[in-house]
């Protein structure tokens, strides 16, 4: 992950993730130190696609960068997940044995409106 807390002298590579949405696929390119280090490379494969889309900025408070491209064809979308780490085989899944506040809270509706019911 990247580090807020980069010296003057840093060159942080950014991070690149495709993010796919219903209708909309982009592509992130976060935590960089250079703000134009998404723009200014041509050896890099995300090169172009950051070159179509607004500058990258700075979270207040923050001293890395981040990009966001919307993709607007295949070539994009390929020059994107190149750049990206490979996909993470890990999910999550739900703990059957666990307990969520929002069970509890719905079972305490039920069981006070049943209550309700009976007096």
């Amino acid at each position: 992950m990247a580090r807020s807390d980069t010296t003057p002298n840093e060159n942080l590579e950014p991070s690149v993730f495709k993010l796919s949405g219903t209708k909309t696929t982009a592509c992130l390119a976060t935590g960089f130190s250079r703000h134009n280090k998404t723009t200014t490379d041509p050896k890099q494969t995300y090169w172009g696609i950051f070159n179509k889309t607004a500058p990258a900025v700075r979270i207040s408070g923050d001293s890395l960068y981040n990009q966001v491209a919307i993709l607007s064809g295949e070539a994009d979308e390929e020059q994107c997940e190149k750049s990206s780490p490979e996909p993470c085989d890990d999910t999550l899944k739900p703990d059957p044995k666990s307990v969520n506040s929002a069970d509890l809270q719905q079972k305490k509706m039920t069981d006070s409106h049943n209550d309700f019911l009976i007096k």
